[in-house]
């Protein structure tokens, strides 16, 4: 069993308002909306980005943004663009 962390970059999907589900991120992770809303992503651990498609409201949308978070998956190189320059790291809830 490896201890190795995976880790995802994340995006708000501006076409899903979610507003339930921003309102509970608000709440219970005041750090990572603010990261999510002003520096339009994140990355996350596994972990965390379980924690936030369980929170109300998440898979609520419309037919073609169903989701509140559009996920890139691992934190790779075909992903690292999305996440250049500096972003805070979320590896648990706040």
């Amino acid at each position: 069993m490896s201890d190795e962390v995976e880790y995802f970059a994340i995006k708000a999907d501006m076409e899903n308002p979610a507003d339930e589900w921003w309102q509970w991120l608000d709440e219970q992770a005041p750090g990572l909306a603010a990261s999510l809303r002003k520096n339009e992503g994140a990355v996350v651990s596994e972990d965390v980005l379980r924690w936030l498609s369980s929170g109300p409201g998440y898979d609520d949308g419309p037919e073609h943004a169903r989701a509140a978070l559009l996920v890139y998956g691992a934190l790779e190189e075909p992903f690292k663009d999305l996440v250049a320059g500096p972003h805070a790291v979320y590896e648990g809830p706040e």
